[in-house]
């Protein structure tokens, strides 16, 4: 244990001492993945599948802020789109503007769920996005898991039936579309309610005071979520699906022990609890400390000059 908490210290200096340059290598990352996904779950237009303009959007999205990325690749999704179809385009920009609309409105600062999420969906790691929220945010982020949410599906109905709704075919009517193949969709209400019951679990047992709190909670959630998940599964005769969402589960969980050991490592077993005053209030405060080891100082003495200079007194 001594020795991890030694490697997660150094890699934390590390990071620190590069820190621009791994969040770069993040967004550019998240950028990279989210291209190809793009390019694999549509890929209408034949200009953004360029290994050229890939890596030029990539170094782009790299060098800006994470919530301007997210716009970079909204505006390539909305573009996939309109080659589609220009009804289903404008109905992902309506959806889209919804999504900003309520995620500001509630304060939620993960803009970026509302785009990576629909784009996590056919990695078939949507879960992702809630844990890492609720272990990293506040309580409002859940406005944005809960549009990412429809977004996801959205989407996933449109790859499904992209046949029917190109321009000059036959195509159906997108509302009747929607109303028949997500609304009545007994599943899609399973995911929504998995999403949320995962972000919310894991959220309230993060904000608890007990040791090992951010495993306990990455854990929680995660077994709620698989639990509803079996159950729609089970329900819509989907149940090939488990083994596939048992695996995904587990690479979470194991993402999670890693997000709680690099982030946020507490020893709740010395929890000190201050108390102090100024002019106005008194203050009483718990400080939690952190779980940090030092490095063992090696000091080598030097004897073979001093025995020498002893000898040569004599």
């Amino acid at each position: 244990m001594n020795l991890l908490i030694q490697l997660e210290s150094r890699i934390n200096r590390l990071i620190s001492r590069h820190e621009k340059g791994a969040v770069r290598a993040m967004r550019g990352a998240c950028t990279l993945a989210s291209l190809l996904v793009i390019n694999g779950y549509f890929g209408y237009l034949p200009f953004f599948r360029s290994p050229l303009m890939i890596v030029g959007l990539t170094i782009f999205c790299a060098m800006i802020p994470l919530s301007a990325s997210s716009l970079v690749i909204m505006g390539i999704l909305l573009l996939e789109l309109f080659a589609l179809s220009t009804q289903v385009a404008l109905v992902g920009l309506g959806l889209f503007l919804v999504a900003f609309f309520v995620t500001n409105f509630y304060g939620a600062k993960h803009l970026h769920n509302i785009v990576f999420l629909p784009l996590a969906y056919p990695l078939q790691i949507p879960y992702a996005l809630p844990m890492i929220s609720a272990l990293t945010g506040g309580v409002q982020e859940v406005a944005g898991i809960i549009c990412g949410g429809i977004l996801s599906y959205y989407f996933l109905l449109v790859r499904r039936n992209s046949a029917l709704l190109m321009e000059g075919g036959k195509a159906a009517s997108l509302p009747g579309l929607l109303m028949s193949n997500m609304f009545s969709n007994n599943l899609f209400y399973f995911y929504m309610v998995a999403l949320m019951l995962m972000f919310m679990v894991t959220y309230t047992v993060r904000e608890r005071a007990v040791h090992q709190s951010w495993r306990l909670a990455a854990g929680s959630g995660i077994v709620t979520e698989f639990l509803v998940m079996m159950v729609g599964y089970l329900l819509t005769g989907n149940r090939g699906r488990i083994l596939s969402l048992f695996i995904v589960n587990v690479i979470l969980f194991a993402l999670g022990v890693i997000l709680s050991f690099f982030i946020k490592n507490l020893d709740y077993s010395r929890v000190e609890n201050v108390s102090f005053e100024d002019d106005e209030y008194y203050y009483y405060v718990t400080a939690v400390p952190k779980i940090r080891l030092t490095e063992e100082e090696k000091h080598i003495k030097r004897i073979t000059k001093e025995a020498d200079r002893g000898e040569a007194e004599q």
